[in-house]
């Protein structure tokens, strides 16, 4: 056994002896080793402390993850991403240690609750919480279940025990915790007699938690538990019933033999008040059900009942707004009273004439206009929130059917609300996007999206076009795709002009949303969309060209190219699309796409354009004119699917300028061609308001389609923009403002957050009262000499306008005129600059105003630094006035003299805005959990446009990197000297903070940004530590390994590095971890000398070989072949000293990753033969085995 534990005896791999042997003797009823073996087992296991310290992310335990909404389309690459993560879920302690017998340091085998505790205290964060933990929702088993539940008594606890002044955060984070806690209850993944056992427990113990904390929280405790215990309480009700009075006791010791206080029913705190009430009456109901006595309600609670019932007698009365109606649905949510009572509030006693109405075509709606408030819809139980919201859907889709009276905007606004609710998701979300729901558990099933469409139930449809355009928040992506692609196949076939219309404004909506989710899973998206063309790709050579540039985009921010993605990948999409619609794009547009698309649309784009076009319009204008006299004929002509598209060029040319049809691309050519052509500024002014007539007045063109297609012509000079922007923006012939600009001022007087204003819907009322809109020719049916009635009613119009229909037309133009810059085109002077001063307000409806902004600076990086920060900084202080102070931009940005951006000034930031921009990161990641502020900027996350506040500073500091005036190596540079040098300002202790806030931003910045980081490595690859030609026989691990405790005693610029760059590969999406391999052989290998740098460079990369095992098993290849070629190239230079920390390195590799994997081990093998003598004779068992395959393929 002694040779066996004998590292020169050489009798098995060292590794392999010290597993075997701690496996024999951690057996269950193992003796222990006999002292003398004790010793020499202890001697072996220290010696792989430099193997320890090789495999080590550093600062591990301060790394914590951005949480994002899951998309279930990129679940499985989530999953994958977050294995950095993983957790054991019976230790707690980091599952990459589980099943190493090495000894790592001491911080690796604590327990990770602060990670557990940041995760769970973020929204929608529930699978997360499950990926980290190797769980799922089909499976439980008992040491997970003790486990957990002690995680959620402690979170519990700290909560409670917080002395934080934040009562709105702390109702938020109760009111959060509600959705978690209930879903590990229902899959079982906790015990709620344990948890109420434990929690009463912790409660008991003296000095832990005071009196005060107890009575301000018990109310928050008892509305947690309502939320499970009164859905399943017949069930539970023998079962948790002594725990639950056990608990109770403990809360209300102080009243037990009086009575509490009746709240006041004004107040919103007034329903958690009645929450233990609604508890007992539940468990009341449930023990007559199940024939189990009777449950007397506690002499404390007595006041409060007969309040209750005072309350019941009045329900007719009471007022929509009345938090008592709240209460009586959280009590009687079984019954229906309280609820007709607020579905007869919802739908109103008249009528309202809905915006798209005319005098030929009334739409009239029920009058009812005030939603239930987001408050009252959050204090209702969760039971209550599944019986409402199948209420709302069984009236609002019957409502729907009805073509002469349609749903109340309150109704529908209500419905919207209910979509922010993960716990009714399944119930109201998915019948928006195709799938069979039922409103009744047995009967009355609601129809999917494709039968209203083969029905032909416009109204419904409509509706649910509306809201998936206006009101989606953090849905689930994959969903919106699959009711996009539902959609699409309908445009063809649909022959309402409204709804042709709504479905390709949200199809264009749709389009942008898709490919701006997660970074990290843009990747994923756009190869797993483009394998699948069928289901994206329409007729439409709009929507098309929007769809290629946003995959472009997409893959640009995922760093496709970089990663050596081919053009195969999306061969198949662009050949779809050149199928069902030839089109072109400009070169400068073609230029900034990824080489994979670029050189396929080189090579095979067409156009579609008719050649000679003045002429072909030119000879049907005349056919028109002799055909004039034989309508029949005529109509026959121009309505021939097969003809010229040029009916509206001819019409253009009879009235002296116009445009559109089913097509309105030859239109707005030929409209350009006449507008730009002729010199005569009379001749162009008359024909801008010949459009403006046509589009304004009758109701002809639809302004933001006609806009959409000019910004989209393939044109290689700046006229299409020319037009564009003079129809957005010059006055009327008759003087009067441009009516575009019109609209754009009026809605400055609307809210920004829809969700806070009950009233709503009466400013959109006022929108369109003011500037009536006409959907199907209902005004030109009223102009002609015998007027008619439209044939097509229109349909209700709950949330759009056509102010918000050209937002994303206006972030179109904005990027084709960027284009057109940086292609050095000429464009007018101040263009970006007029259109942000004229619009920008717009961009307060804006669905991803900053994801916007941040986009536009990825992909256009090289723009001047003045017009980059102009952009931004237009867009997002429109924000200011309802948002907290420097809520995305940080205030030293703001403060930056606008002068100081411009070429000329060679201004830099000085270190005091560098901490500023980190440590706002750092204060707003630590504000986030159960002990600590909550939420630092108090923001309702549901509606916003990131998640929480962690994601919304990294994007907002990504922003103000992109947009300083200093080079990319300067802004790196300066971010890695603040957290490396050792004499950086921020205390030692916090530094790995900073390290993970630095990681955060770096992995969300353009590749350029890491190429500078990786510089970092070669520099201090360079430095005078790592040129040492002989090291020390003594391991160097203080050069390696970092820790804020032994930084005290020497703190380590080389150690500090690498967990600098541990942090932001942590971060990154793998695909930006994919050019490891080209770094390694075409930066490292040659300036690779000593055995200090070889050292180095295991250290750095080690730790990573796990994640590219479970993610990218051909980089793990490459890799590890590199990783052989440095150590051969180090062992022919220099004698090698620590010869055993790597052999044991290159045996963790084969036995946890590599196996005998063919291709690799041949190359491998290959390599040992050349290495020095006694690293040989370390790796000799490398020589035994078969080859195979590896472990994971």
């Amino acid at each position: 056994m002694n040779r066996l534990l004998d590292r020169e005896a050489n009798l098995l791999p060292a590794y392999m002896s010290l597993n075997d042997i701690r496996r024999l003797h951690t057996q269950k009823d193992a003796p222990p080793p006999c002292w003398t073996l004790s010793q020499n087992i202890s001697k072996l296991e220290a010696s792989f402390r430099p193997l320890a310290a090789m495999i080590t992310i550093q600062a591990k335990n301060s790394l914590l993850p951005m949480v994002r909404y899951n998309h279930s389309k990129i679940w499985r690459h989530s999953q994958k991403f977050w294995n950095f993560w993983y957790v054991h879920p019976e230790k707690f302690t980091w599952e990459s240690i589980d099943n190493v017998k090495i000894p790592f340091h001491p911080s690796q085998y604590e327990q990770q609750y602060r990670l557990l505790n940041y995760v769970i205290s973020h929204r929608y964060s529930y699978e997360m919480l499950l990926t980290i933990m190797s769980m799922s929702t089909e499976r439980s088993n008992q040491p997970i279940k003790n486990q957990l539940g002690t995680f959620v008594i402690k979170y519990l606890m700290e909560i409670i025990t917080s002395n934080s002044d934040n009562d709105a955060g702390r109702n938020v984070i109760w009111q959060h915790l509600q959705v978690p806690i209930i879903q590990m209850l229902f899959h079982k993944h906790i015990n709620l007699g344990d948890i109420l056992k434990g929690l009463r427990a912790e409660l008991r113990k003296k000095g832990k938690v005071t009196r005060e904390q107890i009575v301000r929280n018990r109310d928050s405790i008892m509305w947690l538990l309502l939320q499970y215990m009164s859905a399943g309480m017949v069930a539970m009700i023998s079962e948790v019933n002594t725990q639950f009075m056990d608990l109770f006791n403990e809360l209300y010791v102080d009243v037990v033999f009086n009575s509490l206080e009746i709240p006041e029913l004004t107040s919103p705190d007034c329903v958690q008040r009645f929450a233990a009430l609604c508890i007992f009456m539940h468990a009341q109901r449930a023990a007559i059900e199940k024939n189990e006595g009777s449950v007397q309600i506690p002499r404390c609670l007595m006041a409060q009942q007969e309040k209750l019932t005072e309350i019941e007698s009045h329900l007719s009365v009471l007022n929509f707004d009345d938090y008592q109606l709240v209460i009586l649905i959280n009590v009687f949510s079984i019954l229906a009273s309280p609820f007709d009572r607020v579905m007869a509030c919802l739908t109103g006693d008249s009528v309202i004439e809905m915006p798209g109405s005319s005098p030929a075509a009334p739409v009239q709606a029920h009058s009812a206009i005030k939603p239930m408030s987001v408050d009252m819809l959050d204090r209702i139980k969760m039971q209550g929130k599944i019986e409402f919201s199948r209420k709302i859907l069984n009236l609002l889709f019957q409502e729907s059917r009805s073509q002469e009276i349609h749903p109340s905007p309150a109704l529908v606004y209500t419905y919207t609300r209910f979509l922010v609710y993960t716990e009714t998701e399944r119930l109201i979300f998915r019948p928006l996007t195709g799938e069979r729901m039922s409103a009744n558990p047995t009967t009355n099933p609601l129809p999917s999206l494709n039968e209203c469409i083969q029905s032909g139930s416009l109204t419904q449809l409509h509706i649910t076009v509306e809201i998936l355009r206006y009101r989606l928040h953090h849905v689930d992506i994959g969903s919106v795709h699959q009711a996009h692609s539902i959609l699409l196949n309908c445009l063809n076939t649909m022959s309402n002009f409204q709804m042709v219309s709504s479905i390709r404004d949200l199809c264009f909506h749709l389009i942008q949303r898709i490919f701006t989710t997660n970074p990290h899973g843009r990747e994923l998206w756009a190869i797993q969309l483009c394998d699948q063309p069928e289901q994206i790709v329409s007729d439409c050579e709009e929507l098309n060209k929007c769809l290629i540039m946003a995959v472009a985009n997409g893959s640009k921010v995922a760093m496709a190219d970089q990663a050596g993605q081919s053009t195969q990948n999306y061969e198949e999409f662009l050949a779809d699309i050149l199928r069902r619609s030839p089109l072109i794009l400009p070169f400068q547009t073609l230029r900034r796409l990824p080489d994979s698309m670029r050189i396929y649309l080189e090579q095979h784009q067409q156009s579609n354009m008719i050649p000679n076009l003045a002429q072909v319009v030119q000879n049907e204008r005349l056919n028109f004119q002799n055909l004039m006299q034989n309508e029949a004929e005529l109509i026959q002509r121009f309505v021939d699917p097969n003809a010229t598209p040029v009916f509206l060029c001819i019409i253009w040319k009879l009235l002296g300028a116009n445009v559109e049809s089913a097509s309105t691309n030859e239109p707005s050519s030929c409209v350009l061609s006449d507008i730009t052509a002729n010199g005569s500024e009379n001749v162009q002014k008359s024909a801008e308001n010949y459009l403006l007539h046509l589009i304004w007045d009758q109701h002809v063109i639809p302004f933001d389609q006609f806009i959409q297609v000019l910004v989209l012509r393939p044109c290689e000079s700046p006229d299409t923009l020319i037009v564009a922007q003079l129809l957005m923006l010059n006055d009327k012939a008759d003087g009067t403002d441009n009516p575009f600009l019109q609209r754009v001022h009026f809605l400055k007087t609307f809210p920004i957050d829809h969700f806070n204003h009950e009233d709503y819907f009466r400013y959109h009322l006022n929108y369109h009262q003011q500037f009536p809109e006409s959907f199907n020719f209902e005004i030109l049916a009223t102009k002609v000499q015998q007027p008619q009635e439209p044939s097509v009613k229109p349909l209700p119009v709950y949330f759009g306008n056509v102010c918000f229909r050209m937002l994303p037309v206006i972030d179109l133009f904005i990027h084709r005129y960027l284009e057109m810059e940086l292609a050095e085109i000429e464009t007018p002077q101040g263009c970006l600059d007029t259109i942000l001063d004229s619009f920008v307000s717009l961009y307060r409806f804006h669905h991803q105003p900053l994801t916007f902004v941040y986009q536009t600076l990825y992909c256009f990086t090289q723009l001047p630094a003045a017009k980059k920060r102009l952009l931004a900084v237009k867009i997002i202080r429109e924000f200011d006035a309802v948002r907290p102070a420097f809520w995305a931009l940080s205030e030293k940005y703001l403060a930056i003299p606008e002068e100081n951006f411009r070429p000329e000034a060679n201004w830099e930031p000085d270190e005091d805005y560098w901490m500023h921009l980190l440590g706002r990161l750092v204060m707003r990641i630590d504000a986030i959990g159960p002990d600590r502020e909550f939420d630092s900027l108090s923001l309702d996350w549901r509606y916003m446009e990131f998640t929480n506040s962690v994601n919304l500073t990294v994007f907002a500091s990504c922003i103000e990197v992109m947009t300083l005036p200093c080079s990319i190596q300067k802004v790196t540079d300066s971010l890695i000297d603040l957290i490396v040098k050792p004499d950086s300002p921020i205390p030692v202790e916090d530094i790995p903070k900073w390290f993970n806030a630095f990681g955060m931003i770096t992995a969300h910045l353009p590749y350029e940004y890491s190429k500078v980081v990786n510089q970092a490595i070669i520099s201090a690859l360079n430095s005078p530590e790592m040129l040492q030609i002989q090291p020390s026989a003594v391991y160097p691990s203080h050069n390696f390994s970092f820790s804020p405790e032994e930084q005290r005693e020497s703190d380590n610029y080389l150690a500090r590095m690498i967990t600098c760059v541990h942090a932001c590969w942590s971060h990154m999406a793998i695909i930006q971890l994919t050019p490891l391999q080209k770094f390694l052989e075409n930066q490292v290998r040659p300036i690779l000398r000593t055995e200090m740098q070889l050292l180095f460079i295991l250290h750095l990369i080690s730790p990573f070989l796990s994640r590219l095992e479970k993610e990218r098993t051909r980089i793990l290849s490459e890799v590890v072949v590199e990783l052989y070629q440095l150590i051969h190239q180090i062992g022919q230079q220099v004698e090698l000293i620590h010869v055993d920390a790597i052999a044991d390195l290159l045996y963790h590799i084969k036995y946890k990753y590599i196996g005998e994997y063919r291709p690799v081990m041949e190359k491998v093998r290959e390599f040992i033969r050349h290495f020095p003598q006694k690293l040989r004779d370390r790796l000799k068992f490398m020589y035994t085995h078969r080859a195979g395959r590896l472990p994971n393929e």
